[in-house]
C-alpha cells in the first residue's frame, strides 16, 4: 500500500491535463512543430524545454506539475492524446507525428 504524505496533496493527472496541461502543450506543440522539432522534453520543476544542441531552451514553466510518482498515469494520458513519452529520469520527453 503507498502513502502520500499529509504534506503532498494527491494530484488528479485527468483533472490537470484537461485544466492546464492540454492547452499548453497543444500550443508549444503547434509551434515546434511548425519550426521543425518533433519532441519537448518537461522535467521535474515543470520545464517544458527543446535542446538546441547541448543548451535547453525553456519554451514554457507548468506550475503545479504533477510529481514523479504519477507520471505512469500521466503518460498513460498524454499516449492516449498521440503523443509517444519516454521517462528518462527526471525528465519526460515527448515526441510526436509529423
Amino acid at each position: 500500500m503507498k502513502y502520500i504524505r499529509e504534506d503532498e496533496p494527491a494530484t488528479d493527472c485527468v483533472s490537470w491535463y484537461e485544466l492546464i496541461g492540454k492547452n499548453v502543450l497543444q500550443e508549444v506543440i503547434t509551434d515546434l512543430n511548425a519550426r521543425g522539432y518533433t519532441s519537448l522534453s518537461i522535467n521535474e520543476n515543470g520545464d517544458v524545454y527543446i535542446m538546441d544542441q547541448d543548451t535547453p531552451i525553456i519554451k514554457e514553466r507548468f506550475s503545479n506539475f504533477p510529481s514523479r510518482k504519477y507520471w505512469d498515469t500521466l503518460t498513460e494520458i498524454l499516449e492516449q492524446n498521440e503523443l509517444r513519452v519516454n521517462s528518462t529520469g527526471n525528465t519526460l520527453v515527448l515526441s510526436w507525428p509529423n
